[in-house]
């Protein structure tokens, strides 16, 4: 190429292109959690709500995933809407509160007490309540690895407080009132009195009937449902 100045623009311009393409998703943390067949659950979970997709390649990212036991404990019965895609961005929500964008030594973070905040915006406690031994809001600290892309914590518990587990308890749905409408109907006659000769009088006959008509207000309801089977 005789220019070099465009020759210099093209570079640049595949340099930005690939900067961005690099930065679109961060596979690291999901190979990481995918590997662990007893973090499957939260696997799923990050997976299908898309939060997956929030995580920019090239940032290290501390997880704490509770394992399969741990959701478990969430029951459908009690809590039925945390496994239908009608509350996926709460699911979503709770799924945030166990990401905290880079790497955080538990130990460190316990005798700094520091406060980490996680994707969620959330506080996230971290504590020592036994000498060497780690709880995250409460939770126990079973496994800590480390992965290319930050550090991996598995917990015995989901990190979610009574009200954000309310928000997964029942879906909302729209049910339907019956609603009395009336409608007037007025047509134009030739008077009978006429006769078959015609006359150029003619009457109004106004007909009055009632029909039923709907609104759709949101109500909480709890369906029945079997496990997992939204996201």
């Amino acid at each position: 190429m005789k220019n070099p100045f465009i020759l210099l623009g093209i570079m640049m311009l595949m340099s930005v292109v690939a900067a961005v393409s690099a930065y679109a998703d961060n596979s690291s943390v999901e190979n990481a959690i995918a590997s662990r067949p007893d973090l499957s659950t939260f696997y799923k979970a990050l997976v299908n709500t898309g939060v997956n997709h929030e995580l920019s390649a090239g940032v290290s990212y501390t997880i704490f995933a509770p394992t399969n036991d741990a959701f478990a404990r969430i029951r459908p019965d009690q809590y039925p809407c945390f496994y239908m895609v009608e509350c996926r961005a709460q699911v979503a929500q709770i799924v945030r509160n166990h990401i905290i964008a880079g790497d955080v030594y538990i130990d460190d973070a316990v005798k700094q007490k520091g406060a980490l905040y996680s994707l969620s915006g959330r506080f996230v406690n971290v504590g020592a309540p036994y000498r060497n031994d780690y709880a995250v809001d409460g939770n126990n600290v079973l496994y800590m690895s480390w992965f290319g892309g930050g550090i991996l914590y598995k917990i015995d518990g989901v990190i979610a407080n009574p009200r954000e587990l309310a928000s997964v308890q029942f879906a909302e749905y729209a049910y339907v009132v019956p609603q009395e409408q009336t409608v007037v109907t007025t047509r134009t006659i030739a008077d009978p009195a006429c006769g078959s000769g015609g006359c150029p009088d003619a009457v109004s006959q106004t007909t009055t009937r009632t029909r039923s008509a709907v609104i759709a207000p949101t109500v909480m309801v709890a369906p029945t449902l079997a496990p997992a089977a939204g996201w």
